[in-house]
């Protein structure tokens, strides 16, 4: 069915893109064959409002072509529509009932009939604006991620107490937290929102004043040090979708008493803890984070991981040179890298090449990185990770008859391994 308008037009500063935009847009394409959308640039928006938007000028450009209802997008640089809508032949103009009867309408209406162009009042939705969404994210920069069609909120520089990221921002949730975006920040509580998939780097760095925070059952990933030197930090609970903890995650955090992680953690890097930590237990000289071993105290000559252990953490004894031996309950699945570089072990408790710890194998003395082929020992029941990596010439390994447990890493970069033998 041929539309009314060949060329309509409408203009704004589409900050946060919400659902009264898109009722908006909505309506104004249903009278025309072809949509323009002026968006007011930055500049043009801390001139008329004495603020810059939220969301920067070419994201929110981006934003209103993704909803499929515009055409063309523009740049709004000034306040002269009459000449903007001449230079692109509109037909009509679309703007929100709310500026019926206003001086300016009125007088855009003379000026834009004279020309031959209608002017159309569509209907405002009720209860949701731009302004209304800043406030939910006063003090936080965010930007448009086109890809994955949400938020990153970059920085955070407000001053409240009680911070609460929200889930949405209009159309879109914001999805990440990026590093160092609460850095420093004085706030007591701090609710993430509950689409948030990914925390970055230093996320939450001393923040000193921090005593509790709510993590996303959607979150997967943390970055490093995301909350190091919180140390008010007293309680975390972190969602069943984080299996890995990467170093220094909790670095620096004094006052931690409880932290709870899921069963389904992969790895633990190093010194994600300090080892007096509250929430760090030393069962016979053995540092212990729920169910994971994260060290052992000086001048233990033998470790034994407590009954119970799932995983050993990376780097757990790395450069503990007291350690002579090693017990490791079959509770244990999973050992991180280098657990036991520069202990006894790697003097000790070789075969044929192979380093042990327990009925593990966990690397390889430094004269076997050229090997072509390898035969693990009877008994043999896990492989630690990154414990062959690198073994460029490796291409045969034998006695798996056993092997329960294979690192992420343990062959990592053996790229010419081809043949498995049980």
């Amino acid at each position: 069915m041929r539309k009314r308008y060949k060329i309509g037009f409408t203009a704004g500063v589409f900050d946060l893109l919400h659902e009264g935009h898109l009722n908006i847009l909505t309506r104004a394409k249903e009278y025309c064959e072809t949509l323009v959308v002026a968006v007011t640039t930055d500049d043009l928006c801390k001139e008329r409002k004495g603020c810059y938007p939220a969301i920067r000028f070419k994201d929110r450009c981006d934003q209103v072509l993704k909803t499929g209802y515009a055409d063309i997008v523009v740049a709004q640089r000034n306040m002269d529509k009459v000449s903007l809508c001449l230079s692109l032949n509109v037909n009509a103009v679309f703007v929100g009932d709310d500026w019926k009867g206003t001086d300016a309408w009125i007088s855009l209406e003379r000026q834009l009939s004279a020309c031959s162009v209608d002017v159309i009042y569509l209907t405002r939705t009720p209860g949701i604006s731009s302004s209304e969404l800043r406030q939910q994210c006063k003090g936080m920069y965010l930007r448009f991620d086109d890809e994955r069609d949400g938020y990153t909120l970059l920085k955070y520089d407000g001053t409240d107490d009680v911070i609460n990221v929200p889930n949405r921002l209009g159309v879109y949730p914001i999805l990440q937290i990026d590093s160092q975006a609460f850095s420093f920040c004085k706030a007591k509580e701090i609710c993430c929102g509950d689409w948030i998939e990914k925390i970055g780097n230093e996320a939450f760095w001393s923040c000193t004043n921090l005593e509790s925070i709510i993590l996303p059952e959607k979150l997967q990933s943390l970055g490093k040090a995301a909350f190091a030197n919180c140390v008010n930090l007293k309680n975390v609970h972190l969602p069943d979708g984080v299996i890995t903890l990467p170093s220094y995650l909790f670095m620096g955090c004094c006052s931690l008493k409880n932290i709870m992680f899921s069963q389904n953690i992969e790895r633990i890097c190093s010194n994600v803890f300090d080892v007096d930590s509250p929430c760090v237990d030393n069962i016979s000289g053995v540092y212990v984070v729920n169910n994971w071993a994260i060290g052992a105290a000086k001048g233990c000559t033998t470790v034994r991981i407590p009954q119970g252990c799932i995983g050993i953490a990376d780097a757990s004894f790395l450069g503990n040179s007291d350690i002579e031996v090693i017990y490791i309950p079959e509770s244990v699945r999973k050992i991180g890298a280098f657990c036991f570089d520069g202990s006894k072990l790697w003097d000790n408790s070789q075969s044929a090449g192979i380093v042990y710890a327990d009925q593990w194998a966990v690397g390889l003395v430094d004269n076997s990185l050229s090997v072509h082929s390898l035969t693990l020992r009877n008994g043999t029941i896990g492989i630690g990770d990154m414990a062959f990596a690198c073994c460029r010439n490796l291409h045969e390994i034998k006695g798996l008859e056993l092997v329960r447990y294979i690192g992420i890493n343990a062959f990592r970069g053996c790229v010419r391994l081809e043949v498995v033998k049980c």
